[in-house]
């Protein structure tokens, strides 16, 4: 039978989303985790982990009307870079537009036109690989995975 989220689990929810602003560390002290740092940052890190933690902050943003969707904060920069007038009644300044069109232009990555890779194979062939006939999700999925792959690899290094 599996398990509800214990109560310090949910303090440690709580405290994320609240006055630890998304830092696991100071949410792990929050909620009454006790260690250095180091112990409450292994202990924020393996908290976010966890399959129930993850679903209950998940369903805890998803029901929380101040926190923007993808698709609002598109539509509010659309409405920023536009020049459109905000809630205040005020119109955006110049540098505020350009940096609302340079937010809308990363997240639909108009700045990436491919994402390469090169792998050598046993020290003595290389090859690279070309992913523009990739979607632009599929396309930043690649990029992410390629990233972590090269983090692993250079924390192995240092582990001989």
């Amino acid at each position: 039978m599996a398990r509800e989220i214990s109560i310090k689990q949910r303090l440690f929810i709580e405290a994320l989303l609240g006055q630890a602003a998304g830092n696991a560390t100071e949410a792990a002290r929050l909620a009454g985790y006790k260690g250095n740092d180091g112990a409450l940052a292994q202990r924020g890190s393996e908290n976010l982990r966890k399959g129930k933690i993850k679903a209950a902050i998940k369903a805890l943003i998803d029901r929380d009307p101040l926190v923007l969707t993808r698709f609002d904060r598109q539509r509010l920069w659309t409405r920023i870079s536009l020049g459109s007038e905000l809630e205040r009644g005020e119109e955006p300044k110049m540098s505020d537009r350009l940096k609302a069109s340079e937010l809308l232009g990363k997240t639909q990555l108009d700045f990436v036109t491919q994402i390469e890779s090169t792998t050598k194979i046993s020290g003595s062939v290389e090859t690279t690989l070309d992913y523009s006939h990739l979607s632009s999700e599929k396309q930043i999925q690649l990029f992410r995975l390629l990233q972590e792959a090269q983090d692993a690899d250079t924390d192995n290094d240092g582990e001989s």
